[in-house]
Protein backbone atom coordinates (compact mmCIF):
# COMPACT_ATOMS: atom_id res chain seq x y z
CA UNK A 1 0.00 0.00 0.00
CA UNK A 2 1.41 3.31 -0.50
CA UNK A 3 0.74 6.35 1.28
CA UNK A 4 0.38 9.89 -0.39
CA UNK A 5 -0.04 13.57 0.70
CA UNK A 6 -1.81 15.11 -1.82
CA UNK A 7 -2.16 19.05 -1.55
CA UNK A 8 -5.02 20.33 -3.84
CA UNK A 9 -5.16 24.54 -3.96
CA UNK A 10 -3.30 24.28 -0.79
CA UNK A 11 -5.31 21.93 1.21
CA UNK A 12 -3.78 18.71 1.72
CA UNK A 13 -4.97 15.60 2.27
CA UNK A 14 -3.94 11.55 3.08
CA UNK A 15 -4.73 9.03 0.77
CA UNK A 16 -3.78 5.31 1.07
CA UNK A 17 -3.54 3.58 -2.28
CA UNK A 18 -3.76 0.00 -3.30
CA UNK A 19 -4.45 -1.84 -6.29
CA UNK A 20 -7.42 -4.39 -5.88
CA UNK A 21 -7.50 -5.72 -9.32
CA UNK A 22 -4.84 -5.28 -11.66
CA UNK A 23 -6.18 -6.97 -14.23
CA UNK A 24 -9.14 -4.47 -14.44
CA UNK A 25 -7.20 -1.38 -13.36
CA UNK A 26 -8.95 -1.35 -9.79
CA UNK A 27 -7.55 0.76 -7.13
CA UNK A 28 -9.06 1.24 -3.31
CA UNK A 29 -8.18 4.72 -1.92
CA UNK A 30 -8.74 5.39 1.50
CA UNK A 31 -9.11 8.81 2.38
CA UNK A 32 -9.94 9.77 6.18
CA UNK A 33 -10.83 6.34 6.54
CA UNK A 34 -13.49 5.87 4.12
CA UNK A 35 -12.69 3.68 1.29
CA UNK A 36 -13.09 5.28 -2.38
CA UNK A 37 -12.94 2.59 -5.30
CA UNK A 38 -11.39 4.22 -8.57
CA UNK A 39 -10.57 2.46 -12.13
CA UNK A 40 -7.82 3.98 -13.76
CA UNK A 41 -7.81 2.76 -17.65
CA UNK A 42 -4.98 1.99 -19.29
CA UNK A 43 -3.16 2.33 -15.77
CA UNK A 44 -0.15 0.99 -17.49
CA UNK A 45 -0.03 3.17 -20.51
CA UNK A 46 2.15 6.63 -19.69
CA UNK A 47 0.05 9.36 -18.25
CA UNK A 48 -1.07 10.99 -21.20
CA UNK A 49 -2.10 14.96 -21.20
CA UNK A 50 -6.03 14.56 -20.82
CA UNK A 51 -7.26 11.00 -19.22
CA UNK A 52 -9.83 9.95 -17.52
CA UNK A 53 -10.72 8.05 -14.19
CA UNK A 54 -14.12 6.27 -12.69
CA UNK A 55 -14.07 7.12 -8.94
CA UNK A 56 -17.34 5.31 -7.04
CA UNK A 57 -18.96 4.63 -10.46
CA UNK A 58 -18.60 8.06 -12.16
CA UNK A 59 -16.49 9.26 -14.96
CA UNK A 60 -14.30 12.26 -14.85
CA UNK A 61 -12.54 13.61 -17.57
CA UNK A 62 -9.34 15.33 -16.08
CA UNK A 63 -6.35 16.68 -18.23
CA UNK A 64 -3.07 16.86 -16.21
CA UNK A 65 0.18 19.04 -16.37
CA UNK A 66 3.15 16.53 -17.40
CA UNK A 67 5.07 18.11 -14.44
CA UNK A 68 1.98 17.23 -12.84
CA UNK A 69 1.92 20.84 -10.94
CA UNK A 70 -2.08 21.14 -11.83
CA UNK A 71 -4.75 19.00 -12.98
CA UNK A 72 -8.10 20.29 -14.83
CA UNK A 73 -11.56 18.91 -13.89
CA UNK A 74 -14.97 19.83 -14.94
CA UNK A 75 -13.74 23.06 -15.91
CA UNK A 76 -11.93 23.91 -13.04
CA UNK A 77 -8.09 24.20 -12.41
CA UNK A 78 -6.47 22.67 -9.28
CA UNK A 79 -2.52 23.64 -8.49
CA UNK A 80 -1.65 20.19 -6.60
CA UNK A 81 1.47 18.85 -5.18
CA UNK A 82 1.75 15.18 -4.79
CA UNK A 83 4.40 13.78 -2.00
CA UNK A 84 5.02 10.21 -0.99
CA UNK A 85 5.00 9.58 2.39
CA UNK A 86 6.82 6.59 2.13
CA UNK A 87 9.85 8.61 0.77
CA UNK A 88 11.73 11.08 2.61
CA UNK A 89 12.10 14.02 -0.03
CA UNK A 90 9.77 15.13 -2.37
CA UNK A 91 10.41 15.42 -6.33
CA UNK A 92 12.80 17.76 -7.21
CA UNK A 93 11.93 20.49 -9.75
CA UNK A 94 14.28 22.56 -11.68
CA UNK A 95 13.68 25.59 -14.05
CA UNK A 96 17.05 25.23 -15.64
CA UNK A 97 16.87 22.32 -17.99
CA UNK A 98 18.74 19.87 -15.72
CA UNK A 99 16.26 16.78 -15.72
CA UNK A 100 17.19 14.82 -12.40
CA UNK A 101 16.25 11.68 -10.40
CA UNK A 102 13.26 11.64 -8.37
CA UNK A 103 13.98 9.40 -6.67
CA UNK A 104 17.16 6.05 -6.29
CA UNK A 105 16.79 3.52 -8.55
CA UNK A 106 18.42 1.69 -11.72
CA UNK A 107 17.91 3.32 -15.22
CA UNK A 108 15.92 1.13 -17.38
CA UNK A 109 16.11 2.92 -20.52
CA UNK A 110 17.69 6.34 -22.16
CA UNK A 111 14.83 7.13 -25.10
CA UNK A 112 16.67 9.83 -25.87
CA UNK A 113 20.19 11.72 -27.09
CA UNK A 114 22.06 14.83 -27.72
CA UNK A 115 20.73 17.42 -30.16
CA UNK A 116 17.26 15.68 -30.13
CA UNK A 117 14.33 17.78 -30.02
CA UNK A 118 12.07 16.70 -27.43
CA UNK A 119 8.23 18.17 -26.37
CA UNK A 120 7.22 19.04 -22.50
CA UNK A 121 5.57 16.27 -21.46
CA UNK A 122 7.84 13.77 -23.45
CA UNK A 123 9.09 10.72 -21.76
CA UNK A 124 12.91 10.65 -21.76
CA UNK A 125 14.43 8.11 -19.27
CA UNK A 126 12.55 5.21 -17.70
CA UNK A 127 13.68 4.84 -14.15
CA UNK A 128 12.95 2.04 -12.14
CA UNK A 129 12.70 2.42 -8.45
CA UNK A 130 10.81 0.01 -5.70
CA UNK A 131 10.18 -2.51 -8.64
CA UNK A 132 8.20 0.27 -10.32
CA UNK A 133 8.91 2.25 -13.63
CA UNK A 134 9.28 6.14 -13.21
CA UNK A 135 8.85 7.80 -16.73
CA UNK A 136 11.00 10.54 -16.48
CA UNK A 137 9.81 13.45 -18.74
CA UNK A 138 10.83 16.63 -20.11
CA UNK A 139 9.63 19.61 -17.91
CA UNK A 140 9.73 21.80 -21.34
CA UNK A 141 9.93 21.58 -24.68
CA UNK A 142 13.91 21.77 -26.18
CA UNK A 143 16.82 20.00 -27.11
CA UNK A 144 19.04 17.39 -25.50
CA UNK A 145 22.23 18.66 -24.68
CA UNK A 146 23.35 15.78 -22.71
CA UNK A 147 22.82 13.06 -21.37
CA UNK A 148 24.44 11.80 -18.30
CA UNK A 149 23.52 8.03 -17.68
CA UNK A 150 22.68 4.64 -19.33
CA UNK A 151 20.89 1.49 -19.25
CA UNK A 152 21.64 -0.46 -16.28
CA UNK A 153 23.27 2.37 -14.17
CA UNK A 154 22.73 3.41 -10.34
CA UNK A 155 21.33 6.83 -9.83
CA UNK A 156 20.58 8.75 -6.66
CA UNK A 157 18.30 10.86 -5.48
CA UNK A 158 18.86 14.30 -7.09
CA UNK A 159 21.57 13.11 -9.61
CA UNK A 160 21.67 15.11 -13.08
CA UNK A 161 20.43 12.59 -15.76
CA UNK A 162 20.33 15.08 -18.47
CA UNK A 163 20.25 17.98 -19.61
CA UNK A 164 17.79 20.23 -22.20
CA UNK A 165 18.16 23.69 -23.66
CA UNK A 166 14.67 24.79 -22.64
CA UNK A 167 12.34 26.26 -25.80
CA UNK A 168 15.75 25.56 -28.19
CA UNK A 169 15.72 24.93 -31.46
Amino acid sequence: MSELAVSINGETFRFEIQVTNAVENKWSVWSQGEPIEVLVPQSDAPLQEMDWLIVDGKPYEIVFDPALRWIQSQGRNYQIHIRDLEQAVSRPHSTDGRIKAPIPGQINQVLVKPEQRVDMGETLIILEAMKMENHIVAPSSGVVSSVHVVPGQGVMLNQVLAEITLGGG
